[in-house]
């Protein structure tokens, strides 16, 4: 990334006013959102271009300006990414479809984790109210929309470092991981 952020700011017409779809260049690839008025409700990131970050998101769409509360979401997003020790989970996740409650436990749990430190996925099936169902919680960390607001790069198998369902997979959650040891 150069010395200068970079933000594509997109609104999608299949949608109401209140949501912006945008792809933002950060440390880590480039990244793509969507934002509510709730908060972030899907995000992708790693990706070589924005057009590519935005395809992975279903495309799109007319340039618009975004709100100053987007725009500062973005900034906290790229700091992250480019290792500084910022609480990204203070951005609001805003899920698109119906959790169950074991879901909004374990997404609720998996905020907690904090900036550097990780967790099995056992530990947080414990944390959850759901002693023993570890292979649970790798299910919804699997289906998580927002991932690094909702950290599940910190969630890793008792065997070893588990999976990672980004575009660049584990590899990408070694790096987030050594990243957040560095400067945590």
């Amino acid at each position: 990334m150069t010395g200068t952020k970079t933000a594509i700011i997109v609104r999608s017409r299949r949608l109401d006013s209140s949501f912006i779809r945008c792809s933002f260049e950060t440390e880590l690839g480039w990244g793509a959102a969507d934002f509510v008025r709730t908060g972030i409700s899907r995000m992708r990131f790693g990706y070589p271009t924005g057009q590519s970050a935005l395809r992975a998101l279903g495309g799109y769409d007319n340039c618009s300006v975004a709100t100053n509360r987007v725009l500062c979401w973005i900034e906290m997003l790229q700091e992250y990414a480019a290792g500084k020790r910022v609480d990204i989970t203070k951005i609001p996740s805003a899920q698109n479809s119906p959790l169950s409650s074991f879901a909004k436990r374990v997404r609720g749990a998996c905020r907690s984790v904090r900036y550097g430190e990780t967790l099995t996925y056992g530990q947080l099936a414990e944390i959850a109210g759901a002693a023993g169902a570890a292979r649970a919680v790798g299910s919804v960390m699997r289906k998580n929309e927002t991932p690094l607001i909702v950290p599940c790069h910190r969630v890793v198998s008792s065997q070893g470092i588990g999976g990672y369902s980004s575009i660049q997979g584990v590899a990408m959650k070694q790096r987030l991981l050594r990243m957040e040891s560095r400067s945590a």
